[in-house]
């Protein structure tokens, strides 16, 4: 596998004794990050700060991406206050990373002050930071918190993509907001977001959990008319609104 790769080739610098560097470690943690490998990618840190290797912001930002992951959002949040406390530059893609790790942890708190002290920091918001904290508000069902920061995306011009409404999305359907579910679809046919088959299937299931059986029916036929694919959730979310008439 690549961690496998990865590892051969930052043993055989270490036994050749190359002097490592901040960059060989980021590479490695980045590796592990992308493997779910948390605790090996803590490790390593751990390893370049008492080898007393200068660390990077890209470094540090793979082992957070690392914890969160595999969801472990507390050493994600130490990783970031560490941050924040050091020398190194705090950057979009840390708090991004720090974001999901609170979105996987559930800690939709945690998530809103992330964005707070990204206000104060000025570092350009952008629509995976933010979609983040929308999906961690998603995951509690904190729909009015979700609405909050979408309003800030669309009144801050951050631009809108489809993780950005499928977050939005799930939240009114989880908190069965039919009307909002419908209102995200028309947005982004006029932001020319192209809305997937899960997108819509989200919405038809928002309606029908409202006993709103015709709108999901006008849903299903919107898909038909944008040739989108239909698949068996359409027709169950579809048959399930239908059997509330």
């Amino acid at each position: 596998c690549a961690f496998r790769v990865c590892l051969i080739a930052f043993s055989w610098h270490e036994m050749r004794r190359y002097q490592l560097n901040c960059y060989h470690y980021g590479a490695v943690i980045d590796v592990c990050a992308k493997t779910c490998m948390w605790t090996r990618a803590l490790q390593f840190f751990s390893d370049m700060m008492k080898r007393k290797i200068e660390s990077s912001t890209i470094a540090v930002n793979a082992a957070i991406s690392a914890c969160g992951r595999s969801c472990e959002w507390e050493k994600a949040s130490q990783l970031h206050g560490m941050m924040a406390q050091s020398v190194l530059e705090i950057n979009g893609t840390t708090f991004s990373a720090t974001m999901d790790a609170c979105s996987r942890g559930g800690k939709w708190e945690e998530a809103l002050l992330l964005v707070c002290e990204m206000t104060q920091s000025s570092i350009e918001y952008s629509a995976i930071c933010l979609s983040a904290a929308i999906n961690a508000c998603e995951r509690v069902c904190e729909w009015e918190m979700a609405l909050g920061l979408f309003s800030e995306m669309v009144h801050g011009h951050v631009e809108l993509d489809t993780i950005t409404f499928g977050a939005m999305m799930s939240t009114c359907e989880k908190t069965s907001k039919w009307q909002r579910s419908l209102q995200l679809l028309s947005i982004m046919a006029e932001r020319c977001v192209q809305a997937g088959t899960i997108i819509f299937n989200t919405a038809i299931s928002a309606c029908g959990k409202s006993a709103e059986w015709e709108k999901a029916l006008g849903v299903v036929s919107v898909m038909v008319k944008s040739s989108v694919g239909l698949d068996a959730i359409t027709c169950s979310a579809a048959i399930s609104a239908c059997a509330k008439r």
